[in-house]
């Protein structure tokens, strides 16, 4: 059984990008991206309601992550759904719903980001998934500019995967980010 985990922002994001969106009202959001696609405005949590409701439009099955824990995220079970098909509703539900907001961020959100990623490395930290220290502020936001405002630094990124009761669980699985800000 072939299953997507997902629970972070990027993976969040990902999701938007393999699902469908044909029935949901528009959202608003502001000006174009430099990719071209809208920006939504608006939180994690409830770009990730529009996302699932995009896919569950388009026949694909989703259940919660942890199960029964909505606030952790959803996964997908696309065992009955090959790549392209998850590919080209993703491509529907991004022109629909519009990408995160990444760039022309005030200090006060990249504040809040850092903050929030801070936390998850945090829970990283103490169940053995990563080592180190973190960026400070200051170098998250010196890096965040210099990537044309378009990267900001993720905990996971090389982050161990574990093995809980049998089950291979990811970082997200174990440290889910926060579905309260970016």
């Amino acid at each position: 059984m072939r299953r997507r985990y997902l629970g972070g922002v990027a993976l969040a994001v990902e999701l938007v990008l393999l699902a469908g969106c044909a029935t949901l009202p528009p959202v608003e959001s502001i000006e174009p991206s430099p990719s071209g696609t809208r920006v939504f405005e608006g939180t994690p949590e409830e770009y990730m309601v529009l996302k699932r409701a995009c896919l569950e439009d388009e026949g694909i099955k989703t259940a919660d992550l942890p199960p029964g824990d909505p606030e952790a995220g959803f996964l997908v079970d696309n065992r009955e759904t090959t790549r392209e098909e998850l590919e080209a509703a993703t491509d529907k539900c991004t022109k629909q719903i519009g990408e995160p907001k990444i760039s022309d961020l005030s200090e006060s959100e990249l504040r809040k980001r850092y903050d929030a990623r801070i936390s998850q490395y945090d829970c990283l930290t103490e169940n053995g998934l990563v080592s180190g220290y973190p960026p400070s502020f200051d170098v998250f936001v010196s890096d965040y500019k210099r990537s044309g405002e378009r990267i900001l630094w993720e905990p996971t990124e090389g982050a161990a995967t574990t093995e809980r009761d049998g089950k291979l669980m990811g970082p997200t699985d174990v440290c889910p980010p926060s579905t309260k800000t970016w």
